[in-house]
């Protein structure tokens, strides 16, 4: 008979809990914990037991019944939440089509599985609908209900579908935002997401590039004079040195068309637009008019190397000076680390003369691109390196979840990022549905979170407080459920 440990390397075997190969039964608690539903049942009485969250586990479901045909009933039970446990009943009443869609549906099953296979799978297995229920003395009293069957076949075993090479993932069209303390980091990010997201097409040089739009890249702590340089730049602090003159003054080096620095402090007449922004902002500190403008339109539109910034915009707010910069073409590889440093030198001189701190530096690159030629070293980098675990804290505030067992609630206290409480808000359980989906649905509708780290871990933390109540576990955030024994 099959092994499980041996046999189902591709089933995800490390998830299930493993009973006895000689059982009948086989548990699917669809999105409920699968240590809840078995509680009270011992592992001689069932093969195995796992979760089904999501339409495609239906695949994973019929490989580990085919591959041990002793498995003659699947208890289905649990909360379903994506409808996946409809799914595999609708399987079980349709079967399949020509193109192995599970027939009136949109799912489709891997090829891989035959079509007969799947067929000998609903002759010889029955699904015993306990949708709902997460009471495992309930489940144990179907399982013993169960008359002992024989086994339906011979195991099988089928290939796993072949990985598609994808050059590109599929992601967002537009708009994608980085936010990180340091240049380094975000590099590395931005690295990332282009090589993973980035569209591959033609470019106005001879190379072809990954390309993402609007590439929003937010850096809220780097000092420019004592730079955090992590060893997967492609630079070091002399290569800064070097670069700081090319917009901290105005002289053009020989045999160069423009620097940042000339369109910005002498380009024009000789106008100083830096000295602009700084006079504008000492004069009125609430103003929007604090504005350099480094295109020439009549000269640029026909260079063939016009400049990649195109407007910088200087605000203050809370005493800070944040600086904004649009770039309408980016080469995110070699030159967005030293366009970021240079900014936030800039940034911090207008700060200084203004004797306010620095802000957030934002750049917005229209088109964030890297060439191919580069494709390999940013392969490699993000091969070799990894960033480092690190605590992003949400600027939009925190949450500390509670339970009040006596009226069957969670409480959210929420709390604005600087510790300031600013509501409590109470989720009564609903018996029927789940609670814990209205409480991360009106959290967001809210607008309180605005990082994905955030709202995961608040997604967790909401289903974990939500089985505390209802099955009387213990519950303190940030912890793992212990299940305690009757």
């Amino acid at each position: 008979m099959v092994n499980i440990d041996k046999d189902w390397p591709f089933y995800f075997s490390d998830n299930l809990i493993k009973g006895d190969t000689e059982s009948n039964v086989a548990i699917c608690s669809l999105w409920t914990l699968k240590e809840v539903v078995t509680k009270n049942i011992g592992k001689d009485n069932f093969v195995i037991a796992g979760n089904l969250y999501y339409n495609e586990g239906i695949n994973y479901l019929l490989r580990s019944v085919l591959s041990n045909p002793n498995i003659r009933y699947v208890i289905l039970c649990g909360i379903d939440i994506t409808k996946s446990g409809e799914m595999l009943i609708k399987l079980m009443e349709a079967g399949i089509d020509e193109n192995h869609r599970i027939s009136g549906m949109s799912f489709t099953l891997e090829k891989e599985i035959p079509a007969s296979a799947i067929e000998d799978f609903r002759k010889n297995v029955r699904i015993i609908d306990m949708r709902g229920t997460v009471d495992s003395k309930k489940i144990f009293e179907a399982i013993k209900s169960s008359p002992k069957l024989p086994a339906f076949g011979e195991p099988k075993i089928f290939p796993m579908p072949p990985v598609a090479a994808v050059e590109t993932l599929s992601s967002e069209k537009t708009g994608f935002i980085i936010r990180e303390r340091k240049v380094s980091n975000a590099w590395y990010q931005i690295l990332n997401l282009i090589m993973k997201f980035g569209t591959i097409k033609k470019s106005q040089h001879s190379s072809d590039q990954r390309e993402l739009v609007n590439l929003v890249a937010i850096i809220e702590d780097e000092d420019p004079d004592n730079p955090a340089m992590e060893k997967w730049l492609w630079f070091g602090k002399d290569e800064l040195e070097n670069y700081y003159p090319q917009i901290m003054t105005g002289k053009i080096p020989e045999g160069t068309e423009y620097t940042y620095g000339n369109r910005l402090l002498e380009y024009d007449v000789g106008k100083n637009q830096v000295d602009y922004i700084i006079n504008d902002l000492r004069q009125t500190k609430y103003s929007r008019r604090a504005i350099a403008v480094t295109w020439h339109h009549e000269k640029d539109m026909k260079s063939t190397n016009p400049p990649c910034w195109v407007v910088l915009q200087a605000l203050v707010q809370d005493e800070k000076v944040f600086l904004t910069c649009y770039l309408r073409s980016n080469d995110m590889f070699s030159a967005w680390p030293l366009n970021a440093f240079g900014l936030r030198k800039i940034q911090k001189h207008i700060s200084e003369s203004l004797m306010l701190d620095m802000g957030p530096l934002t750049t917005i690159s229209c088109s964030a691109h890297i060439y191919k030629h580069d494709w390999s070293r940013a392969k490699e980098i993000l091969e070799k390196h990894r960033l480092p675990d690190r605590f992003v804290p949400d600027p939009r505030g925190n949450f500390v979840i509670k339970l009040d067992r006596d009226k069957k609630e969670i409480l959210v206290d929420y709390y604005t990022s600087d510790m300031n409480k600013a509501d409590t808000m109470r989720f009564k359980i609903n018996e029927k549905g789940n609670t814990y989906i209205s409480i991360y649905k009106k959290i967001v509708s809210m607008g309180l979170v605005s990082q994905l780290t955030h709202a995961a871990d608040l997604g967790a933390e909401f289903a974990k407080a939500e089985l505390a109540l209802r099955y009387g576990l213990k519950y303190s955030q940030d912890d793992p459920l212990v299940l305690e024994e009757d």
